[in-house]
């Protein structure tokens, strides 16, 4: 038993960093995509935000893989698009082809970014802030993940039977 609450105690750091950095991921791309669709992009951070807690809690509570897997999901979502196609595509990305083409998108490449020029620095920064902090994200989920799967492997779901005690 006291093993069990060690194990569950060092899910609690992971899970507040995991936390934390999805957070301001989230944040940062509202940031962004306010900037194309208007304030309501906020609005949903909020809403993904609440979802992503409410994933993460069942998770840590429920210890299925199911719920596991949730939550793995719904992160690989967040950070696969807000971080890597918004915010290293189109932002990092686009501003390497600008620099390198003498401060503008060629028409060539254009195609290949959601919006081909490249806009004012607040923008382009928070764009490439969000690829910085879904990095940051990644590795801190990562953990959370590896802690959540020690947790559930160490102790028994309520309900179920352990492996000494007859179902």
């Amino acid at each position: 038993m006291i093993e069990a609450r060690a194990v569950e105690a060092s899910v609690d750091h992971p899970a507040r960093v995991a936390r934390w950095t999805m957070r301001m991921t989230i944040l940062l791309a509202s940031f962004v995509h306010a900037h194309y669709v208007g304030f309501h992009a906020y609005g949903v951070g909020v809403v993904v935000s609440g979802v992503l807690e409410l994933v993460s809690t069942t998770a840590r509570r429920r210890r299925t893989l199911a719920a596991l897997l949730a939550y793995v999901l719904l992160c690989s979502w967040i950070l696969l698009g807000f971080g890597v196609v918004s915010g290293f595509w189109n932002h990092a990305m686009k501003l390497l082809v600008a620099a390198l083409h003498g401060g503008a998108v060629p028409a060539a490449l254009a195609g290949l970014f959601k919006v081909p020029g490249v806009g004012s620095v607040a923008l382009e920064v928070g764009g490439c802030l969000t690829f910085v902090s879904a990095w940051f994200a990644a590795r801190a989920v990562w953990r959370h993940v590896a802690a959540l799967w020690a947790l559930r492997r160490s102790t028994p779901v309520l309900g179920e039977a352990t492996r000494g005690e007859a179902a």
